[in-house]
């Protein structure tokens, strides 16, 4: 964790930067049912694999707050995902073709929701974001600065 002013007004005063090694999940749409064992509904997330990825975010995150508490100001997210190339996917991909097909706005919500209580109290903290995703070595690398006015 380090202090670092910003070039465009906002003046940030705490960053954390980490990087989470693994394959990114999104965060899928959440599934409600009644249990029918209890009668209580349980709600779910309909990607299996978020929770692990979940975790993993959590655990890194948690090194790089290093034991502080968690941000309680504004913030701003720099999110860059990378992905494992399929092997159906040709290294020369066709005009126009970017990179990975995953809904950033879902990889998004996943990083966010595990970064809760850890880095930062809620996600509504966070009043500025950029994010990218493109093939490499799969993970995420993260930067939270929390700004000031």
């Amino acid at each position: 964790m380090f202090v670092r002013p910003e070039p465009d007004g906002m003046a940030a005063t705490v960053t954390v930067t980490f990087t989470v090694p693994g394959a990114p999940q999104t965060k899928g749409s959440s599934k409600a049912f009644r249990s029918a064992s209890t009668g209580k509904i349980i709600v779910r997330n309909d990607n299996a694999k978020c929770s692990g990825w979940s975790t993993t975010i959590a655990w890194y995150a948690r090194q790089a707050m290093a034991g502080r508490p968690p941000l309680h100001g504004p913030v701003r997210v720099e999110a860059a995902f990378t992905l494992a190339r399929p092997a159906t996917v040709k290294r020369k991909a066709r005009p126009g073709y970017l990179g990975p097909l995953l809904d950033g706005d879902k990889l998004t919500r996943a990083l966010w929701d595990a970064l809760t209580g850890i880095v930062w109290v809620d996600d509504s903290q966070v009043v500025a974001w950029s994010g990218s995703k493109a093939w490499g070595e799969p993970g995420v690398r993260v930067t939270v600065s929390e700004v000031g006015s």
